[in-house]
């Protein structure tokens, strides 16, 4: 398969692919592209999964102030204060996201924001993995939007 992406704005962009499914957003976190305007650039799949919609996200670097990967018990933040999955608190003017891994495996994870038009963007370069179920993420944030922020997984280069 074969996904296009025509930069229809002013500004160079910077974008990747990424599909849903099941309610599981995973990202091509190594697939990232500066598109210049009017241009368009294009990502080859040598295999795809079947019944899954892909799109394109935009791609944001160093948006966080703080990130943290944490091991039960061997870190001074506690574990404990981290829930199955993603949770948010806000503090003033912080927010910090935090994940907790209650898979037995591995999971590559990353923060990302849906904006109130739509569109996706992905904290590329904070992608974390996440060992198992001691494990877990916070993501600090001293600056945010109006939007809907959400924990993705993130997959590496487009296969």
């Amino acid at each position: 398969m074969t996904q296009t992406y025509r930069n229809c704005s002013p500004n160079l962009v910077r974008v990747a692919p990424y599909y849903t499914v099941g309610g599981k957003t995973v990202l091509y976190d190594r697939a990232c592209l500066a598109v210049p305007p009017q241009q368009e650039v294009e990502w080859k799949f040598s295999y795809t999964i079947p019944g899954v919609n892909y799109s394109t996200y935009t791609c944001a670097d160093n948006v966080y102030t703080e990130s943290y990967l944490l091991y039960s018990g061997q870190l001074s933040r506690d574990l404990n204060d981290v829930p199955c999955n993603t949770t948010f608190t806000w503090s003033g003017e912080q927010l910090t996201q935090k994940y907790g891994n209650c898979a037995t495996g591995v999971q590559w994870i990353m923060s990302a924001w849906r904006m109130p038009n739509g569109n996706l963007y992905g904290a590329v370069s904070s992608c974390m993995e996440v060992l198992g179920p001691d494990w877990g993420a916070w993501f600090v944030y001293y600056t945010t939007y109006q939007a809907n922020y959400t924990t993705v997984f993130c997959t590496g280069n487009v296969p």
